[in-house]
């Protein structure tokens, strides 16, 4: 249920709209009454036609052979397990027995379907981000919850200015700068609790001048003069 939340989230990085699935949908579909019975099964077959891979043909947002087969074998194992309970001592056993065997191939089609669609996703991020850096001006990445990763610029699809990167929880991780896509003058490294850890300067993606790293000072070969920030 975590897992349908984050990939509803992360739908706008993906550049997914209008789904007709939301995150309220998507997450208690799952645990409700009766909705439990089809909404998952909407759900992710949505998902997976919707993370197709921007390169591939359109055969491949068509959900595996064995989705129907997987879905009915949770809701029927489910069902023989439930039923059995009210059925004569010398039946109950075996539906039950053959309700849980059920529900357990469902489980294992399930884990593999998750990977399956977690390497779609991922796919398809990475697509996006390419097409992105091969642009130039602003640009942002996301984590699968749609929370900002890092943003920054770009000149002929290489990182060129300033840039920040975030933990997770929204915490500055990384400030500092580019040029052609090689780090380049002050650089600051932060702790996920906001900690300073790291402070110096690049030149041409290598460290130069005095740098503090983890309340130590460290010294390497001099920074240009013209190095804003350089010792």
């Amino acid at each position: 249920m975590n897992w349908s939340k984050h990939i509803v989230k992360a739908y706008p990085a993906l550049d997914i709209q209008n789904t007709k699935y939301g995150v309220f949908v998507a997450t208690w579909g799952w645990m409700t009454p009766i909705t439990f019975m089809f909404v998952p099964y909407g759900f992710l077959s949505e998902a997976w036609k919707e993370t197709r891979p921007i390169s591939s043909d359109s055969g491949q947002a068509d959900t595996p052979d064995w989705f129907p087969l997987w879905w009915g074998l949770w809701i029927i194992g489910g069902a023989a397990v439930y039923l059995s309970a009210s059925m004569p001592s010398d039946a109950w056993l075996w539906v039950a027995l053959a309700g849980r065997t059920g529900t357990i191939v469902a489980g294992v089609f399930f884990l593999v379907l998750l990977r399956m669609l977690s390497a779609r996703v991922d796919e398809r991020r990475g697509e996006i981000l390419q097409a992105a850096r091969k642009l130039s001006g602003p640009y942002e990445e996301y984590y699968d919850d749609g929370q900002l990763k890092e943003k920054g610029t770009q000149k002929d699809g290489k990182r060129d200015g300033l840039f920040e990167r975030f933990y997770a929880n929204g915490q500055l991780d990384q400030r500092g700068s580019f040029k052609d896509g090689e780090l380049e003058g002050p650089f600051e490294q932060y702790s996920k609790d906001g900690k300073l850890e790291e402070k110096g300067g690049f030149k041409a993606g290598k460290q130069c001048g005095e740098w503090l790293e983890n309340g130590e000072t460290m010294k390497y070969d001099p920074c240009p003069p013209d190095l804003e920030g350089g010792n």
